[in-house]
């Protein structure tokens, strides 16, 4: 029964409320330009990281088990900031799609 009640909702939105399809454009390159900042800015993070450590390397050497985890931990972080990276990239492309599809008409 409720679902009924919000199908109907749905199908009677007011045209005023649908997106054009520029303004999904927009959002879309909005999304995609949000997601290159994400990626640079943590990849930038993990660099600094890096930097600071490997310095500190130089400095005074780790062993060699701490310096095994250190460049571990630095490839598991560029992989987690890609992945995280394509999970936004493919929301902001869904909801692309989403709007595409609801304003057909």
């Amino acid at each position: 029964m409720d679902d009924l009640m919000f199908r109907r909702f749905r199908s009677h939105l007011p045209l005023e409320n649908r997106k054009t399809y520029a303004e999904s454009v927009i959002g879309l390159v909005g999304h995609l330009f949000g997601t290159g900042v994400i990626f640079v800015s943590f990849f930038l993070v993990g660099w600094a990281v890096s930097f600071f450590l490997h310095f500190l390397n130089g400095i005074h050497p780790f062993p060699a088990e701490i310096l095994d985890f250190i460049t571990k931990f630095e490839l598991y972080l560029v992989y987690g900031d890609s992945v995280l990276c394509a999970f936004v990239l493919l929301g902001g492309a869904f909801r692309f799609i989403a709007e595409g599809w609801r304003n057909r008409k």
